[in-house]
C-alpha cells in the first residue's frame, strides 16, 4: 500500500521511508497538507487476516490522525457478513465512526444496453435472467458471442469462472453452507412455503428461520406476501423466492447436474 500511495502522490520520500504498519503510513499522510484526498481500500475484510490489530489501528487513524483533515477514507468489500462484522457491528472498534454506508445493488436491467449495445431487447432479457445485474458476470458474455456458447463456456464448464461461483460466495458468507445450499436447492425446485421447505429438510420451521433470514439479508432470496396482508412482516402466507437470477439459474440447471457435467468435462 505504501508504494501505491507514494506513486500516486509522486512522493519519493514516502517511498523511501521504512514504514512498518498502516498506522505509520497514515501518520505520515496526516502531516501533509492536501486540498482534498480520497483513499479507497478495496477488499478491506482481508486486511484483518494479515494483521489482527488492523481494526484498532484504523480506530486510532480515524479518531486521531484524520480528525479535521481533508482526507476521506473509504472501505470496500465483497463479503457482506465480514464487512458488517468488522466495520458496522457494535463490537467492532470502528463502530459509530462511519459517516455513510452504501450497499451496492446489482445494476438495473435498463443498464445492460451499455454492456451489449448490439443486442436486441429479447437477448438482453435472456442475459439478465441468467446473469442478473452483476457487471463481472456480464463482462464474460461477449457482445458478439452466442448466449448458449457463453453459458457452456463460463457456467457449465467445470473449469469456467462461474461454475462454482455460488458455492464460493456462500462459503465466505455463512458458517453452515450445506444447510443454505439445501434451502436454495429446494426453493429452486419449486417449493416456496417455509413449512414445506422445513419438511423437506427434516427440520421444524423454527430451526430454519435464522437461515432464511440470513439469505434475505444477503439479498439472495426474498419473501413475497399477498397485498391483502395487514402485517406483511409477520404474515404466515409469504412465499420465498430466489432473488438473484444467477443463483436461481445455477441451483436449477447446474447443481443438480454437476456429476454429469464433471464426467463430460
Amino acid at each position: 500500500m505504501q508504494s501505491i500511495v507514494a506513486d500516486f502522490l509522486g512522493d519519493n520520500f514516502l517511498k523511501s521511508l521504512e514504514i512498518k504498519d498502516i498506522k505509520q503510513l497514515f501518520e505520515y499522510l496526516s502531516q501533509k497538507e492536501y486540498e482534498d484526498r480520497l483513499i479507497i481500500i478495496d477488499e478491506f475484510q482481508y486486511l484483518t487476516k494479515l494483521d489482527n490489530s488492523i481494526l484498532s489501528q484504523f480506530q486510532y487513524i480515524v479518531d486521531e490522525l484524520l480528525k479535521n483533515k481533508n482526507i476521506h477514507l473509504v472501505f470496500c468489500g465483497s463479503i457482506i457478513s465480514m464487512m458488517y462484522e468488522q466495520t458496522l457491528s457494535y463490537n467492532s472498534p470502528l463502530y459509530g465512526r462511519r459517516t455513510s454506508a452504501i450497499k451496492l445493488e446489482a445494476i438495473e436491467f435498463n443498464c445492460l444496453i451499455e454492456f451489449f449495445p448490439n443486442k436486441s431487447n429479447e437477448e438482453l432479457i435472456e442475459l439478465y435472467s441468467i446473469l442478473y445485474g452483476v457487471p463481472k458476470y456480464l463482462e464474460m458474455f461477449t457482445d458478439s458471442g452466442d448466449i448458449f456458447k457463453n453459458i457452456e463456456k463460463n457456467i457449465l464448464n467445470p473449469s469456467g469462472y462461474l461454475y462454482n461461483e455460488p458455492q464460493f460466495i456462500l462459503q465466505n458468507e455463512v458458517n453452515e453452507p450445506i444447510t443454505y445450499f439445501s434451502i436454495l436447492e429446494i426453493i429452486a425446485s419449486g417449493e416456496h412455503k417455509i413449512g414445506n421447505i422445513a419438511s423437506k429438510l427434516g427440520k421444524n420451521v423454527q430451526n430454519i428461520t435464522s437461515f432464511i433470514s440470513k439469505l434475505m439479508k444477503l439479498d439472495i432470496i426474498f419473501k413475497d406476501v399477498p397485498i391483502t396482508e395487514t402485517n406483511p412482516l409477520k404474515s404466515k402466507k409469504g412465499l420465498y423466492f430466489i432473488k438473484d437470477n444467477f443463483f436461481r439459474f445455477w441451483f436449477t440447471y447446474v447443481l443438480p447436474y454437476k456429476s454429469q457435467l464433471e464426467m463430460v468435462g
